[in-house]
């Protein structure tokens, strides 16, 4: 007797175990002797009663056939009454966006629960039958543009899709006639696509006031299966002086589309992959080849010989040896070739980059990769053997093996070397990746020339016997790892440190990514590293974005660098050349890094990093590379900068990101806070200050007194620390006495404990909010957003493109910290600052055709009143950017009963001396990039942050000089 015998089987005595014959599990568990049955339950412990079974015999144990009873699908059904389920037409939405976007449009039907299943089927549980039936009746939920089609649980019909033969989308419509702007002609228009549903709020709001600007109209349409997808529509407009009508012709955008079979006119698949297409294209060509000649007999026609294919037993890894052919043909000898890879639209094919990282001085590089691609089409060679037997190879050398020729043939123009390079492996003689010599001395040059701690090398091709050669010739002395344990065709990434530097611990290694952490040797900073090489199929990729959700989870929020070839667009604008308009792999990627709270590092230079050109006077061009880091990162290393250099040679861009070991001292000017106006010491404060006597003018007493504010004010802002933190511990303290007082319930003091806590709490919550959103600067910021991840990541946004630490200057030389700033005010003073003579002063008066009347200009140069002044003072945005000075308009506003005598003063004082003080004449140079990769002194604009007053001044000169302009 076994051990589970001994387990499951009750104790017998050896007369009764002798005489009881041998039967089966099934005869055993149908006998009618309880000593015989088994619950399997209790012998393993599960006392739980909601996870015991019952046992149903099978009818025919023949057959493994099982009946559900109808009486078990109607409870069934009763149960997921108020359940719906729903699915996608193609690719589906991620569960996290479906989950949110649903939950806060269907919340008010009753929607408390939603899951996912393997196969893409979305559930969703209501309270009620009621709410469930209206989110029926309304139809499919649009998500992001693409239909949630939703229905409820019939169990004959099973959770399967069905087939549609209508779908709605959104369409924009370009170049609308103006004449047909309106309600009844953009039906008229969308009836060409499908039925009309209705239009956007900003649409129909346009349509309704005959006002705005028409850009385009985005419409709801149910579109039929019938063809493709219509791109454009002519509109007839009607000449109502009687002359000829007018054709426009309206461009549509789709938001989304639905894969078409032309084939079956239904939505969900292509006709490409139509099996039913495919089936009748095979039968009509079939038969148009079947010719029957005058006597009736079919005409064959000469077929081309082609190798056999290798079974596909062997394809999926079986080890069995494979009989011997004996062939007399001419020797098939595969060439050597690249594999080909393709991202999205883009063919590449294998290549290497390499990623380093520079911490002291900081940088870190992404690599070239040498990618070509090359022909598949096999050579035939002049000699021909006799009786060639052929011994089908492993399972092992055919997956590597990208040739299914391979097979056929004992290939010797392939010499292997002691490197690991091999000769012959591209068209050219070249080796690729890094077995060639070349490329194995272009890392040591990045690494020598930019004082290098980590280098990640990525699609590296090394092969694991010649691993270790290569790597110990290009890193040296380095510690060194790579992912070839995990990658089935070659070493794929390969990370080197300096030990002197760093010291970095591999957390997880994947064929796509390798997670390490990174310790500063002498400092106390650490941070995260993903180098990422990603698949170039979207459906692998999807290993990717998992894997960086769950790192994310894993580390929390520390300090975390994502850097690599991720082999996608996130935004259509990265791509020029092909496709280039957004699809579910970029959809993807985007929602990833939502997901997972990373963004791009200020970067410079080349924008492209990846290009593909075929031809001489075409080519592919793809922002496949990219540094993106956390807001914790940015925090620590604030001087992260990252800059792409040119391809060169090859056709990826290096990436350097510097960054120095931490964060660095800054001594920040005065700067106002809002939210100090809300103290019960600020006006105090104000007056005290403000009632001191200056001798000067009254233009030279406001400044002064400005001045010899600032002190007072930097201590009233001491008191208030670190506002988060603040607001953590007064809500701890609410938290402390709001108990108290529940256990003792009529005590007086302790309510008033809870009210001053309370009162507290809420002042330090609304100071927090005040300061975030006039540090984030988001105009549809409202209270309750400053909590959120995106406004923070907003900040650091901000925070993060703001920073120059790196330009190149005029002449062409790169610059670093201090001398940045030297950099752009040559560049400035050459442009701006320089005298030109070239423009006549004596200019004709012909050139000025519109003149001023006397009572006009008259009008313009009266008298200054004070609701002028006050008025242009009030109009000032509270959070607009402060001057020199560090004062807002919020405090003038806050304090205008106390200093508003004064300012007036002081401002028509100008008006009738025209005179400014320096103090208020000094600006700050803020300078805006023209686009995102700005690396030359010349992609940045100037803007100029003026003083609160002397915005004043030029409020109310533009105020008399407007009217008469526009």
């Amino acid at each position: 007797m076994d051990a589970m015998d001994q387990l499951i089987a009750p104790v017998l005595s050896n007369s009764e175990s002798s005489q009881t014959p041998r039967t089966s599990v099934f005869d055993r568990l149908s006998t009618s002797d309880d000593r015989l049955k088994l619950d399997y339950a209790e012998v393993l412990g599960n006392q739980q009663a909601n996870a015991s079974l019952s046992f149903f015999p099978l009818v025919d144990k023949a057959q493994s056939r099982v009946c559900i009873p109808v009486e078990l699908a109607t409870k069934v059904m009763e149960n997921h009454k108020s359940t719906l389920f729903g699915y996608f037409l193609g690719p589906r939405l991620q569960f996290p966006v479906v989950e949110r976007y649903v939950k806060a449009v269907w919340g008010k039907f009753g929607c408390v629960e939603a899951m996912m299943n393997n196969n893409g089927i979305f559930f969703f549980k209501f309270n009620d039958v009621g709410g469930s039936n209206q989110v029926v009746e309304s139809g499919p939920l649009m998500i992001r543009g693409v239909p949630l089609f939703v229905s409820h649980w019939d169990p004959s019909k099973g959770l399967s899709k069905p087939i549609h033969t209508s779908c709605p989308l959104w369409v924009k419509l370009h170049n609308v006639p103006l004449v047909a702007f309106n309600k009844e002609g953009i039906s008229r228009i969308a009836s060409a696509l499908g039925v009309p549903k209705q239009m956007d709020s900003c649409t129909a709001t346009m349509c309704d006031k005959a006002w705005g600007r028409p850009g385009f109209a985005k419409v709801l349409v149910e579109t039929w299966a019938v063809g493709e997808l219509k791109r454009e529509i002519q509109v007839v407009v009607p000449s109502l002086t009687g002359g000829e009508d007018v054709t426009v012709v309206v461009r549509v955008e789709y938001d989304w589309e639905p894969l078409v079979c032309n084939h079956c006119l239904v939505f969900g698949h292509k006709a490409s992959t139509c099996a039913k297409a495919i089936a009748a294209e095979s039968s009509k060509r079939k038969t148009n080849n079947s010719k029957v000649d005058e006597d009736g007999f079919t005409v064959v026609g000469r077929k081309e010989w082609r190798p056999k294919k290798v079974s596909s037993v062997f394809e999926h890894g079986s080890t069995s040896t494979a009989p011997q052919v004996t062939e007399k043909t001419s020797t098939l000898s595969p060439p050597r070739v690249d594999t080909a890879q393709t991202t999205q639209e883009t063919q590449t094919a294998d290549g290497e980059g390499w990623v380093a990282d520079k911490i002291n001085k900081g940088n870190l590089e992404t690599g070239q990769g040498d990618k070509t691609t090359t022909s598949l089409k096999p050579t035939v060679n002049k000699e021909v053997a006799k009786d060639k037997t052929v011994q089908k190879p492993p399972l092992k050398s055919i997956l590597k093996n990208p040739n299914r020729f391979s097979a056929l043939s004992n290939d010797h123009s392939s010499v292997t070397r002691g490197d690991g390079g091999t000769k012959g492996n591209s068209p050219d003689g070249q080796r690729s990746g890094l077995n060639a010599p070349d490329k194995q001395q272009e890392v040591k040059s990045l690494i020598r020339n930019n004082n290098i701690s980590i280098c990640a090398v990525l699609e590296s091709h090394v092969r694991v016997d010649a691993l270790r050669g290569i790597c110990a010739a290009t890193f040296g002395r380095w510690d060194w790892i790579s992912n070839q344990a995990v990658s089935e065709f070659g070493t794929r990434i390969i990370i080197a440190w300096d030990v002197a530097c760093v010291d970095v611990m591999i957390l997880e290694s994947h064929r796509q990514f390798m997670n390490c952490e990174v310790r500063i040797r002498g400092s106390s900073n650490s941070f995260f590293v993903s180098f990422v090489y990603g698949d170039n199929r979207g459906r692998e990729r999807r290993t990717l974005w998992s894997g960086l959700r769950k790192f994310k989870v894993i580390i929390g929020d520390k300090p975390w660098l994502v850097a690599g070839d991720f082999n996608c667009l996130l935004f259509p604008h990265d791509a020029l050349g092909g496709m280039s308009r957004r699809n579910s792999d970029m959809e993807d990627f985007a929602n990833c890094l939502e997901d997972v709270d990373v963004f791009d590092v200020r970067f410079m230079g080349i924008h492209h990093t990846w290009c593909q050109k075929p031809k001489e006077d075409a080519g592919l061009k793809r922002k496949l590379d990219r540094m993106l880091a956390n807001t914790e990162f940015t925090s620590l290393f604030e001087d992260a900068t990252v800059r792409f250099l040119p391809r060169g040679l090859s056709d990826h861009s290096p990436g350097i990101i510097t960054f120095s070991g931490g964060n660095r001292f800054r001594k920040f000017g005065f700067k106002f806070d809002n939210f100090l106006i809300s103290d019960p010491l600020f006006l105090p404060t104000v007056r005290q200050c403000w009632n001191v006597e200056v001798e000067g003018t009254f233009m030279f007493r406001v400044t002064s007194k400005l001045k010899a504010l600032k002190k007072p004010l930097r201590k009233l802002r001491a008191n208030y620390g670190s506002l988060s933190t603040r607001t953590a511990e007064l809500k701890e303290e609410l938290d402390v006495v709001q108990l108290a007082a529940d256990l003792d319930y009529g005590n007086s003091e302790l309510e008033g404990e809870v009210l001053r806590a309370r009162e507290a709490y809420q002042r330090s919550c609304w100071a927090d909010f005040s300061a975030s959103r006039q540090r984030a600067k988001v105009k549809w910021l409202t209270e309750g957003d400053a909590n959120t991840r995106y406004f923070h990541r907003a900040i650091e946004e901000r925070r993060n493109l703001r920073h120059i630490h790196s330009i190149c200057n005029s002449v062409g030389d790169h610059v670093y910290d201090d001398e940045v700033a030297t950099a752009f005010i040559e560049h400035f003073v050459s442009i701006i600052g320089t005298k030109d003579d070239t423009v006549d002063p004596e200019m004709p008066q012909s050139w000025f055709v519109n003149k001023l009347s006397l009572e006009d200009s008259n009008h313009m140069i009266r008298q200054v009143v004070d609701s002028e002044i006050k008025d242009a003072m009030f109009r000032i945005g509270n959070d607009k950017s402060p001057g020199s000075d560090g004062f807002s308009a919020k405090f003038f506003k806050a304090s205008w009963e106390i200093i508003g005598s004064d300012i007036l003063l002081a401002i028509h004082n100008f008006f009738y001396r025209g005179r400014l003080a320096k103090e208020l004449n000094h600006t700050l140079l803020c300078l805006l990039p023209k686009s995102p990769n700005a690396s030359l002194v010349s992609d940045y604009r100037p803007i100029a942050c003026c003083t609160v007053l002397y915005k004043c001044i030029s409020k109310v000169l533009v105020d008399r000089i407007k009217p008469f302009f526009f």
